[in-house]
Parts: C-alpha cells; structure tokens; sequence
C-alpha cells in the first residue's frame, strides 16, 4: 500500500526551494571557509583538501537525507527524491567550482576569492 501522493503543486515549488536552499548553504559555507583555500605556513594543502572533503561529502549527505525524507513525504518515492539533490547539487558544484576558476583565471593576479584562492 503507498502512501497517499501530494498534489503536484506543491511538491514541485518544495523541491524547487530545496534545490536552492542547498545550492546557497554550499555557497555560503564555501564563501566562510575561502581563508582555508589559501596556502600558507599555518594552512597546508592537507589541510584544505580535508576541508573540501568535508564540505562536499557533508553536503552529498544532506543532498541524500533531505531528498529522501521529502520523498517519502511527497509521495513515496524517497529513493527517486535522494537521487534528484543528489544529482542537481553535484552539477551545481561543478559548475560554481568551474566557473569560479574561470573567472580567477581571467584576472591578472589569478585570484577572485569568492568561493575559494585559485592558483592559474
């Protein structure tokens, strides 16, 4: 037996705000943690590879928990919900971390300092 399915109304404007509640937490935490991206005695590569890390796996998870929660919500389907945030946030990583250094990389000095110090 499932169970009974949201009206499509809703779910689509909540999945929507969900995707870009996401997407500006990730930006937001990369923008507070742009001082670690820099290299320097006290800030090693080691040290900011395992920041990355932890951001990008923290919000993978959360991608999953909150996609399959709401799935299960919305209609049933928390498994097809996990892999919708899973998917859109992964691209929406790729594409502020590329165009990020795009833009780093089209200035002299090879620095933008939005969401991380990119050496060109």
């Amino acid at each position: 037996m499932h169970p009974p399915s949201r009206p499509a109304w809703l779910i689509l404007p909540l999945a929507l705000l969900l995707i870009i509640l996401l997407v500006v937490a990730y930006l937001g935490t990369l923008a507070a943690t742009v001082d670690v991206s820099r290299l320097s005695e006290t800030n090693t590569a080691n040290d900011r590879d395992l920041v990355y890390l932890g951001v990008h796996a923290g919000f993978f998870v959360l991608a999953i928990v909150i996609g399959f929660v709401f799935g299960k919500w919305a209609n049933g389907l928390g498994v097809a919900f996990a892999a919708l945030l899973f998917v859109v946030l992964g691209v929406s990583m790729l594409f502020v971390q590329l165009g990020s250094y795009a833009l780093a990389c089209e200035v002299e000095d090879g620095e933008n300092g939005i969401i991380r110090h990119w050496e060109c």
